[in-house]
């Protein structure tokens, strides 16, 4: 509600504030993100060389052996190589063991168009929308606001103009799915490089910071246990996989119906289905491991995207007064956190004139 009034404040301290439960979320500036990651390795003495991976030398029994790297004197030898690569896969897609599991029947969005920026805005929501071609995604920042549209396969250049809005930048193939092991000998893939999918709802940085503190909780010694390595990709595998179920529910939203592919209908992998089963029928979510968001954020989730959920027993069991009273009880909450918050604008003048 905040957010919908562009009102923002830090959550309080104090004890009753209507403020004090707030949590908000982060929008990230991706080159200041990563500038900041470079410093703060060179200042635990992590060297940095920033050049293109130019040659590969693998091991006899598996992995990698040493690399090449554009900008070094020498080649790059170590125990375990984390492949951040991104889509291209720079590291693991190398090794001969390496195999991709497409989602292409699960997912319908083939590739994505990044607009020219716009003018710097201030904004504290992103806007997703479904298109008659994809889904199309408006962020402001103070690089500019940017337009994405992600596309389903045969979209045309007409098309594409009408619903990106702005002037096409940079166009990516996307061909849906992740790697079967994502941790092959000593090479480990991370975020990008393990799982391929459209920017819908952001996913991509969550799903790399989830499998890289997975990565820390199991970092192995100099040899890379097997019982390590099989439970990294067996948690790392389930992770990928419930980001592309959240995904199917935007999918399997009645406004999205166009979007697949030929008129078929996507297949749903077993959670996703008894997920909506569950949520249309009964109005509840069963829990499912390594799942993005939590099971309350999948039901608001669903909701937004129009799917009607069902009326449980417990639902039906309870008070209906008692209902009433916490709705009328969170509309005066939400009206004096209102009255409180400064708008945006106003907010982050105070905070750079500090």
């Amino acid at each position: 509600m905040l957010a919908a009034e562009g009102r923002f404040q830090p959550p309080s301290v104090e004890p009753n504030s209507p403020l004090a439960e707030l949590d908000y979320a982060l929008r990230w500036h991706a080159a200041a993100y990563r500038d900041v990651l470079v410093h703060e390795a060179q200042r635990l003495g992590v060297q940095h060389v920033r050049g293109a991976v130019t040659a590969i030398a693998l091991r006899e029994d598996g992995g990698i052996d040493r690399i090449q790297v554009d900008g070094a004197d020498e080649g790059i030898q170590a125990d375990l190589y984390v492949d951040c690569a991104g889509p291209r896969g720079t590291l693991l897609a190398q090794l001969p063991e390496a195999r991709w599991h497409s989602w292409r029947r699960f997912l319908p969005i083939r590739g994505v168009q990044f607009g020219q920026p716009g003018a710097s805005a201030l904004a504290l929501e992103d806007a997703i929308a479904v298109s008659p071609v994809g889904w199309r995604s408006e962020l402001a920042g103070r690089d500019g606001t940017q337009a994405v549209l992600a596309m389903v396969e045969g979209t045309t250049h007409d098309a594409v103009r009408a619903a990106l809005g702005a002037e096409s930048a940079e166009f990516v193939l996307l061909d849906p799915g992740r790697l079967k092991q994502a941790w092959i000998g000593n090479v480990v893939a991370l975020g990008d490089a393990a799982a391929a999918f459209e920017p819908l709802a952001w996913l991509n940085l969550d799903l790399a910071h989830r499998q890289l503190a997975l990565l820390l909780e199991l970092l192995p010694g100099r040899e890379p246990d097997p019982r390590e390595r099989d439970e990294f990709n067996r948690r790392a595998g389930l992770m990928a996989d419930r980001v592309r179920d959240l995904l199917g529910m935007h999918y399997a939203a009645p406004g999205a119906a166009h979007l697949a592919a030929s008129g078929e209908a996507l297949e749903r992998s077993p959670e996703l289905a008894l997920a909506l089963d569950q949520y249309h029928r009964r109005g509840r979510l069963p829990f499912f491991e390594e799942m993005p968001l939590e099971t309350q954020e999948c039901s608001a989730l669903l909701e937004a995207l129009g799917h009607e959920a069902g009326i449980g027993a417990i639902s039906l069991a309870s008070d209906p007064r008692e209902g009433e009273a916490a709705r009328q009880a969170f509309a005066a909450k939400a009206a004096t956190a209102l009255d409180a918050v400064p708008p945006y604008g106003m907010w982050l003048r105070q905070v750079l004139d500090a």
